[in-house]
């Protein structure tokens, strides 16, 4: 099989592990026509001018490669509303992006076994080794405080990117399998916790970056899928053997902390929440849109020019009639295929 079709196949393995999804606060198919040709323009000429460096230089561009592969399931559609582009050009820009991946990441690019791995197995028991590790036995009370620090975390980045690629803050990766401890390594890594050019507004936190670790049991049968979805066989309590926690890489293992550390970000949280909540449509749908940006700023950053949606958005939610497509009796799976694959021509549009 092609990369294409692998990876159609791992887009779909990710919605059925996805279950479903709240679309807040705005469904995100009503934001898509305010920008998506002009996007997909932008980012088709910067690909063209990078891409000739090298696909270590077109990795560059990529915040992480889980929010890549999310960014580029909306980005194929919207690459068929620009007239001037061909199949041949959006099958390059797929397969340009496919090569950038697989500089960045080991294994299977698209996770369809169960692993997103970014270390390789020295880079693992280096990890492993050095992290500041916690018995669950041992401290049952103090680990799932740990894992409350984890849920708070993503819970925040959810507020502030909203359901469409929270990736850009935090990548879960694993399972990396480690011998010595008769383990699986998964990794929580959450790096953009105060995304203060986005909600310049929002009150700094203490802290820059947090990784929760957990070594865990087999049996768990955990697996991590193309869009950053862990799934396991059971309750986290029983599978956990060890787990680490760093705040701007340093250790912390008192629970006290790790409670204070939750206090925080559900603050911040609230906080953030209550923001969202009061803002009138057209500027929620802007918003979203600028996290869009935000999420691709890195091809833009490079040249020199403001990341942040181009005039043109705005004009256009301001002057358009509202969109407002209904959240049930979505696309089929059929019709989802061919607007993912670069191959066909078929877009939303035509529907």
């Amino acid at each position: 099989m092609s990369r294409i079709d692998n990876y159609l196949d791992a887009i779909f393995d990710a919605f059925s592990a996805a279950g479903r999804i709240v679309p807040w606060p705005i469904n995100i198919a009503n934001i898509f026509p305010y920008f998506d040709d002009l996007e997909a323009r932008d980012l088709f000429d910067r690909l063209k001018n990078v891409a000739p460096e090298g696909a270590e230089r077109v990795a560059e561009m990529f915040v992480n490669p889980s929010v890549t592969r999310a960014l580029l399931m909306d980005t194929i559609p919207n690459l068929k509303s620009v007239n001037e582009l061909s199949t041949d050009d959006r099958v390059w820009f797929a397969e340009t992006i496919f090569d950038a991946l697989e500089t960045v990441q080991f294994g299977d690019i698209f996770c369809r076994d169960g692993r997103y791995l970014k270390m390789n197995s020295e880079q693992v028991a280096e990890r492993v080794g050095s992290e500041v590790w916690m018995e669950w036995d041992s401290d049952p009370a103090t680990c799932a405080s740990a894992y409350r620090v984890s849920a708070s975390a993503q819970a925040l980045i959810w507020s502030l990117f909203f359901y469409g690629w929270t990736d850009v803050a935090f990548e879960i990766h694993g399972p990396y399998r480690v011998e010595t401890e008769d383990a699986d390594l998964i990794v929580r890594d959450f790096f953009d916790l105060a995304p203060v050019a986005v909600w310049p507004d929002m009150p700094a936190l203490p802290f820059n970056k947090i990784s929760v670790l957990a070594l865990m049991r087999p049996e768990a049968g955990s697996r991590v899928d193309m869009f950053n979805h862990l799934t396991h066989a059971g309750n986290l309590n029983v599978f956990t053997r060890r787990i680490a926690v760093q705040v701007d890489d340093r250790p912390v293992t008192d629970k006290k902390e790790l409670v204070n550390l939750t206090r925080v970000l559900t603050g911040a949280l609230t906080q953030q929440h209550g923001i969202v909540e009061s803002m009138e449509r057209n500027k929620l749908i802007h918003k979203f849109i600028e996290t869009r940006y935000y999420a691709y700023r890195k091809w833009r950053e490079p040249f020199g020019e403001d990341w942040r949606p181009p005039a043109e958005v705005w004009r256009r939610i301001t002057l358009w009639d509202p969109i407002d497509i209904p959240l049930e009796g979505g696309p089929s799976k059929q019709v989802l295929r061919r607007a993912y694959d670069p191959r066909d021509s078929f877009n939303f549009g035509e529907e």
